[in-house]
């Protein structure tokens, strides 16, 4: 059996431990850069419908289009979260990149965010829902506190499943709601292509592995960026939403599920 092979066949033998545990691996799914209609998200859109999976897109406000709007108005289970404002970078050179880092005054920073949630809440509607996505999954510690009393609800970041360290960031804001993705199909400090099957299903398996030994009941999160994924890519994400919808032990979350926004 090749590499990928025998990714595929760990990874199903993962799915079958959480069956005879008697546990349901719960996913979900957030893609990010989201702001006019073009081919990669009508295919994004096309996958979502045909694999009937929920799916969180993340909306970057200031250039997303009534287009996008009027597009999603077709979709079933598909969210829009708010991602920053611009997504542009402001940090210093040399800094890692960041849309609301610590170098910027935090009145421009809430005014931003502000705008950002009524944008996204005007355009979607009832589709929206009150979950920031900061750009490049990072922001400073100082914002947290107040994003509740900006109307949102919720965070979503990339974050390893087993944190290093303590987050004092979560400490400030004990009314957020966190729900972060963990796999990230993209190789961004590479090739920018797919990261390949054994890479992606290896990072899937040990989390779902950590998960099912702690007995956690927090989703696991896919992340996907339809605007530069290559067809390898696409490939995976048609064959793993296959043998996910296969298992019964495998349930899919929405966005309102995953941050607990249904009412």
């Amino acid at each position: 059996m090749d590499a990928d092979g025998s990714a595929w066949a760990r990874f199903e033998q993962e799915l079958a431990d959480w069956d005879r545990a008697g546990m349901a691996a719960t996913l979900w799914w957030r893609d990010d850069d989201a702001a006019a209609v073009t081919q990669e998200l009508d295919r994004l859109l096309e996958l979502q419908d045909q694999s009937a999976l929920p799916l969180c897109l993340a909306v970057i406000p200031d250039p997303a289009e009534a287009a996008l709007a009027a597009r999603l108005e077709g979709a079933s289970h598909v969210h829009a979260a708010v991602h920053g404002y611009r997504h542009l970078n402001h940090a210093p050179a040399g800094k890692k990149k960041a849309e609301f880092g610590a170098d910027r005054p935090i009145a421009a920073m809430k005014s931003e965010i502000a705008a950002a949630w009524e944008k996204v809440h005007t355009l979607f509607g009832g589709r929206a829902v009150p979950v920031f996505v900061p750009p490049w999954n990072r922001m400073t510690d100082n914002l947290y506190p107040h994003l509740p009393q900006l109307g949102l609800r919720a965070i979503s970041r990339k974050a390893p499943r087993e944190p290093v360290e303590p987050q004092p960031s979560l400490a400030v804001a004990p009314s957020l709601a966190v729900a972060d993705v963990h796999l990230d199909i993209v190789d961004w400090r590479g090739t920018r292509g797919f990261i390949g099957d054994s890479e992606a299903l290896t990072q899937l398996s040990d989390c779902l592995r950590v998960r099912r030994l702690r007995r956690e009941s927090s989703p696991t999160g896919l992340l996907t960026h339809h605007a530069v994924m290559d067809e390898a890519a696409w490939g995976f994400l048609a064959r793993l939403f296959a043998a996910t919808a296969e298992n019964r032990r495998v349930c899919w979350l929405s966005a309102p599920e995953v941050f607990n926004l249904v009412a």
